[in-house]
């Protein structure tokens, strides 16, 4: 069975293309693997820590969107100035 973090991962990178999603794949487990660390360090339990940091990360599209530099949106700023 996938760990928490193994399904956002996979969650994020379904949307991407396929050249980059091993890359973003690894930085992102690295970046999560890094965090939780560092939450256990303090003395948090170690699926709690997991729990929190993917919670900050937020939804797994929008972080994807970010990575694809796609816009959430079919219309704004780029045809609505005032938008």
């Amino acid at each position: 069975m996938p760990t928490l973090t193994e399904r956002y991962i996979a969650a994020t990178t379904a949307s991407l293309p396929a050249e980059s999603q091993q890359d973003v794949r690894a930085e992102l487990g690295v970046s999560i693997a890094d965090a939780v660390e560092a939450r256990i360090e303090q003395g948090e339990d170690p699926a709690a820590a997991e729990r929190a940091v993917l919670t900050e990360l937020g939804d797994p599209v929008v972080l994807a969107a970010g990575y694809a530099d796609r816009p959430l949106h079919l219309i704004g700023p780029r045809y609505y100035l005032t938008w």
